[in-house]
């Protein structure tokens, strides 16, 4: 049996299908801006070079990793989130970006702003329209965020680059231990393994990791 729906059934539910991606697409864009626009990134980052530098994909994996960025930013971006949620209950939206630019300018590469500055003067200027301050929405959007997310990614590998090196210069000892004693069958990975991961313990490296990170953030 074929049922024929009517034009106001079919309207409602093609509005229905609207509202529902209209829905799941905002909800993505704004846990990509919370991704690039937090500390989320540099903490997801340091984690996979923790796993790579182990030689361990899953040591930690990949969800634990971003549980760990996840907890870690909560508590890097608290004190932030408070100030928003103040101004926004004050003054609204324009307020509550106020304490989130601020936040993002002061641990920002001074370069980097100035940088992202002429590239909006730049813009505004071609388009005809008058610039925006940098802790206003548009200028997080433009200025604080560009240059915070550039910082953020340069800190990250500079982190990553002294997370890699003690990992490498053991792969290194024992590839050439393994080589001058004859065991050329064993493969260096398994063996230089639980060596990384005892170094890592012993010099408590998560939480040289965590303070060292965390501490590093400017209010």
């Amino acid at each position: 049996m074929i049922h024929h729906l009517s034009m106001p059934t079919c309207l409602a539910q093609a509005s229905a299908t609207t509202d529902v991606a209209t829905a799941v697409a905002s909800v993505a864009g704004v846990a990509l801006l919370a991704a690039v626009l937090t500390s989320f990134a540099k903490f997801t980052m340091i984690a996979a070079a923790v796993a790579h530098g182990l030689g361990a994909a899953r040591l930690p994996s990949a969800w634990l990793g971003a549980s760990w960025a996840l907890l870690l930013t909560a508590v890097v971006m608290w004190p932030v989130w408070d100030a928003c949620s103040v101004e926004w209950t004050k003054a609204g939206l324009q307020a509550a970006a106020e304490p989130l630019g601020t936040f993002l300018v002061a641990n920002s590469d001074p370069e980097s702003l100035a940088s992202f500055e002429r590239v909006r003067d730049t813009i505004a200027a071609r388009a005809g329209t008058e610039a925006t301050r940098s802790d206003s929405v548009r200028g997080v959007l433009t200025v604080a965020g560009p240059a915070f997310m550039v910082t953020e990614f340069t800190e990250a590998f500079m982190s990553a680059l002294f997370v890699l090196i003690p990992f490498l210069v053991i792969d290194l000892v024992v590839a050439n231990l393994l080589l001058a004693a004859g065991a050329s069958s064993l493969s260096p990975a398994v063996v230089a393994l639980p060596l990384k991961i005892l170094a890592f313990v012993m010099m408590d490296g998560w939480r040289l990791i965590v303070q060292g990170v965390v501490l590093g953030y400017a209010y």
